[in-house]
């Protein structure tokens, strides 16, 4: 909170947008903001996923991963077909 000098709205605001993490947090911009998550995307979830899973299509995790989000955050209706 103190990177927002008191204005906890803006705070939670970005926090509810990118999360808690630092290294995103921290970062000056939103195109900054959104290429430090999509980093730590590739990097921590796509790799460790497929290297522990020995999964050779990347592509169609990447899909899965986009796919789940929206299908959670529905109103309970779940169509992954």
């Amino acid at each position: 909170m103190t990177v927002y000098k008191g204005d906890k709205y803006m705070g939670l605001s970005e926090y509810m947008l990118y999360g808690g993490i630092p290294l995103v947090v921290l970062r000056d911009g939103a195109d900054d903001k959104a290429v430090a998550l999509q980093n730590l995307f590739q990097e921590i979830y796509i790799q460790d996923i497929t290297k522990r899973n020995r999964i050779k299509n990347i592509g169609e995790l990447e899909d899965l991963l986009n796919i789940l989000p929206s299908a959670i955050g529905s109103n309970g209706e779940c169509n992954l077909q």
